[in-house]
């Protein structure tokens, strides 16, 4: 489509349509520097077509550049020189002047104007050598305009400066145009070179042209530099030779990094592919450089496009630096002017989105496909640490921010600042798909780009912090005793996670798809737990119920036998974890509950029968609820059969009512203490009473001995006699458990008491509780989607943590397994084909359980989205072209509107036009008849 669209384009210039050629600009941003053919761009045709000043200028409203070399080292003004047209070349300079915005002017434009063409010609040069009768009109215009704009004339190519070449066609010339040459030379040459001349035109023979004297002026370092200062830059151009040959090499290379500095500084293009033809050192900082850095800094930093362009593509040309024992990027250079305090890891604002102007953008995708712009480049750090991409996150450059992602720089930490219109618009362009896809043909393909989650590797020497981006590339020993090439994977999405206002972006395909892929590389490592952990309750609680019972029977035998086997495997488990990341197993929680339930398991294995019974049991309680919470844990990991979303609900709900409890138990410890105020001292009276009578006591195997009056423990409790009782009994009745036949109500003070706590507490408090509780599980029902990739993005990324927090054999096994990058993923993009089928290549598949051995080679599988994500994937496709077709629509519409507006400004104009000649021809037939009234 793009490519039909500059076809269209060049049609419409061919055929000299401006209308047009505009509607297509303005309505399809087409790129002027799409190739006609092999030699050509449009905007090189269009600026080597005489009288074509609109055009050109058109094109540089939208994205041409005057500055730009094509791919044969070409400026632009070699094509304008070839259309021998005057217009073309006065519209350059009014360009030129319109975007200058320095205090002289004339010196940068002369400074273009000298630009050499792909043969070492200067602009002069090329005219001149056209120079004839039959063109003389056109070419001596071009070449008058040339030397007023500050062409040297004095240069020279193989012993010839455009001078003596101008004196090798004056004698060829008829003897007016003769006279029309010595009349403008009189005005711009010297006294001498104009008599030679007049010499020349008598006599009709060669003469020797006086090469300018230059013998009064000391070439040294100072005087050649402050001819750049004050724009001198054609004596500059014809003394340089001169002042290299004068001086030893070292020494010239010194003064040369100076000339270069000068010459970026003060915009002199020319000067500087001089300078770089006379072997310029690009990355040599002179003595008095402020700043400390080479040029190429300096150029993208004022968005200098030639010589930006220029000392970019020098072959030598660095675009890192060392300064005070730290490289500086180029683009970290780029944003310290922006930075007015350091940089955190907070940073989200409001501000809008900052526009770069074009020469800045010219200048950033330069530097974005040259060679040297890997990904180890985009994703360094700067003095404070931090990449490149949180400048731009920051500073809010969102133009920067997308081309860099696409070009390969981690997401990491700084989608927490990304905006959330940008991050949309750059995760739905990591998702393509061909045309056939829109034909529904069977062969169709949908590309998934993974590269911004590409992450860093980290350095191996001395556990630095040094990280460098991954790359697909065949690594040497050293390399990789150098580097990992394996890292943690979800810190972008665990980053996501975090912020609420971009939670919803989990739900995209791009991320859901890479969720989805990645949970089946790691998931083993949660079904090996569950597993495990089943393994062990199955086998250790018949082993305490065989226990409880003192049977010695053979089933006894196994199930002691497998519940050691069981722990054995769980210790080896928890070691394992152990020795991979000490620090990750220490901090955590579950660890910690996990030890408590082993040692709680081998204490009864080993000591059950010299202990306590008492003892026993509670070590047999604490070692199966343990274990039963441990397996809900991994169950809720698991996006099977929805439990994940069930046990979130039941943690929801458990942390409402706790959190709502503590605020209400207050009231209903005061109905609690109020009970307890009413009844309590009966108690104490039976007490009395019994103590008095001497009553026996009642006492059993479990329970203390106690006086018991008044009935049966059960009274005691439902009759508020204790504080712990009432305490008790109070919050049992919230769930709606009076048991009245035993609660005695005599009295009208307990009546009313008891009546309040039925409204407020049994009523009110337990019915809002569970609207509570059923409005988070409403809530948890409606975004279960979103809760189940939370849940996997945050247990893979624990999982990942510990795995990568410290090398062991092990560890470094497990990285291989669980990573998709490098090796998994290794372009960092999928190809999805026939229907859900998951390729890295035209042929290959991603395997999941590739590292199992061969014979459970029936476990290997070829990894496949499910229908959810491709119903996801193919809605967003189709929005994406119905998006494209209205944005387009939009544009004709406002094209169209624009245009209607210029043809009925056109046609007013018209209309007064002619009211006014109308008007005007009734004057005149007035005259006309005031003259024949008076004959």
């Amino acid at each position: 489509m793009s490519t039909q669209r500059n076809i269209e384009l060049f049609t419409a210039f061919k055929n000299g349509d401006i209308e047009t050629f505009t509607d297509i600009m303005d309505l399809h941003k087409v790129n002027t520097n799409f190739a006609v053919n092999p030699k050509m761009t449009i905007f090189e045709a269009i600026l080597s077509t005489p009288k074509s000043s609109e055009f050109i200028r058109k094109s540089v409203k939208y994205d041409a550049s005057l500055y730009l070399k094509n791919h044969r080292q070409q400026y632009p003004l070699k094509f304008v020189i070839d259309s021998q047209c005057i217009e073309n070349l006065m519209t350059i300079k009014n360009l030129l002047l319109e975007n200058e915005k320095s205090t002289n002017p004339e010196i940068k434009i002369a400074s273009y104007f000298n630009l050499k063409d792909d043969y070492e010609r200067n602009s002069l040069q090329t005219l001149i050598s056209l120079l004839s009768d039959a063109n003389f009109d056109q070419i001596f215009e071009l070449v008058k305009f040339l030397i007023v704009s500050g062409v040297n004339l004095h240069y020279e190519l193989n012993g010839k400066s455009a001078l003596m070449m101008l004196m090798e066609k004056f004698i060829e010339l008829s003897m007016g145009h003769k006279e029309e040459v010595i009349d403008f030379m009189s005005m711009v040459e010297s006294k001498e070179n104009c008599d030679i001349f007049i010499q020349l035109a008598n006599a009709k023979q060669k003469c020797n042209v006086l090469i300018k004297n230059y013998e009064d002026f000391e070439i040294s370092f100072t005087n050649m530099r402050q001819l750049l200062v004050e724009g001198q830059i054609n004596t500059f151009e014809v003394l340089l030779p001169t002042f290299r040959s004068s001086y030893s090499e070292a020494f010239y290379i010194e003064c040369a990094v100076a000339f270069l500095e000068v010459a970026v500084e003060r915009s002199l293009i020319s000067i500087v592919d001089l300078l770089l033809e006379n072997q310029v050192d690009v990355n040599k900082v002179s003595r008095d450089n402020s700043t400390g850095l080479p040029t190429v800094f300096e150029a993208f930093k004022q968005s200098q496009v030639g010589i930006f362009q220029a000392l970019l593509t020098h072959p030598n040309c660095q675009l890192f630096y060392k300064q005070n024992n730290k490289k500086i990027n180029i683009l970290h250079h780029f944003f310290e002017q922006f930075d007015s305090k350091p940089l955190t890891k907070s940073f989200q604002n409001t501000n809008l989105p900052k526009e770069l102007s074009p020469d800045q953008k010219i200048c950033f995708n330069l530097l974005l496909n040259d060679r040297k712009c890997d990904r180890n480049f985009i994703n360094a750090h700067d003095r404070d640490g931090m990449h490149i991409l949180y400048k731009t996150v920051k500073h809010r450059f969102d133009y920067m921010t997308l081309k860099l992602l696409e070009r390969g720089a981690y997401l990491g930490q700084a989608v927490r600042g990304m905006r959330k219109a940008l991050l949309e618009e750059f995760l739905d362009e990591r998702i393509k798909a061909d045309e056939k896809y829109y034909n529904g043909d069977v062969g169709s393909v949908i590309e998934i780009d993974y590269g911004f989650l590409v992450p860093e590797k980290k350095k191996k020497e001395n556990e630095e912090n040094v990280e460098i981006a991954v790359e697909k590339i065949e690594l040497t020993k050293n390399d990789q005793s150098s580097f990992d090439i394996y890292a943690e994977e979800m810190k972008p999405l665990a980053a996501i996670t975090e912020k609420f206002e971009l939670q919803q972006f989990l739900l995209h395909p791009v991320i859901s798809s890479f969720i989805l892929i990645k949970w089946k590389m790691i998931s083993f490592l949660i079904y090996a737990n569950l597993l495990l952990i089943l393994f062990f309750i199955f086998s250790f609680i018949p082993f305490n119920v065989l226990s409880q019972l003192r049977s010695d029977s053979f089933l006894y035998s196994i199930f002691y036998f497998l519940s050691f086997v069981s722990i054995c495997l769980l210790i080896l488990r928890e070691s394992m974890q152990f020795f991979i990341s000490v620090k990750t197993y220490v901090t955590s929680t579950s660890n910690w509950i996990d030890i408590i339930m082993l040692l709680s398991g081998l204490l009864l294995l080993l000591f059950q029968y010299q202990m306590p019974a008492h003892m026993a049991r509670v070590l047999r309680v604490i070692v199966i609820l343990l274990a039963v919470a441990e397996y809900f844990n991994l169950l809720g990991l698991l996006p099977l059969l929805s439990v994940s979303i069930y046990t979130k609900m039941f943690r929801k709900v458990c942390g409402t009512f706790i959190k709502y409890l503590a605020f209400y138990s207050v009231m209903i410890l005061g109905f609690a203490f109020s009970f307890y105020a009413l009844n309590g001292d009966v108690f104490y009276e039976d007490i009395h009473d019994v103590l008095k009578e001497k009553k026996p006591l009642i006492s059993s195997d479990t329970v203390p001995a106690v006086m018991v009056t008044n009935g049966t423990r059960s009274e005691r409790f439902n009759n508020f006699y204790t504080i712990g009782h009432a305490i008790m009994k109070s919050f049992v009745m919230l769930t709606g458990e009076f048991e009245m036949s035993y609660v005695q109500t005599e009295g009208l003070t307990f009546k009313l008491l008891l009546l309040l706590f039925l409204f407020l507490v049994a009523i009110v408090l337990y019915n809002l509780l569970n609207a509570l509780a059923v409005s988070d599980t409403q809530e948890i029902k409606s975004e279960a989607k979103l809760i189940d990739l939370h849940q996997r993005i945050l247990t893979m990324h624990e999982s990942e943590a510990s795995v990568f927090r410290r090398n062991s054999k092990f560890g470094n096994w497990l990285r291989t397994v669980i990573s998709l990058f490098p090796e998994n993923v290794p372009n960092g993009k999928i190809f999805i084909r026939n229907y859900n089928r998951i390729f890295i290549s035209d042929f290959e598949t991603i395997k999941v359980n590739a590292w199992m051995p061969k014979w459970m080679s029936f476990m290997k599988k070829d990894a496949k989205l499910n229908e959810e994500i491709l119903q996801d994937i193919h809605i967003l496709l189709l929005k994406k072209k119905e998006k494209k077709t209205n944005a387009e629509l939009a544009r004709l519409k406002e094209v169209n509107d624009k245009k209607f507006k210029n043809e009925l400004q056109q046609l007013h104009e018209m209309m007064r036009n002619i009211q006014k000649n109308m008007n005007e021809l009734r004057e005149e037939m007035k005259i006309r008849m005031e003259i024949k009234q008076s004959k």
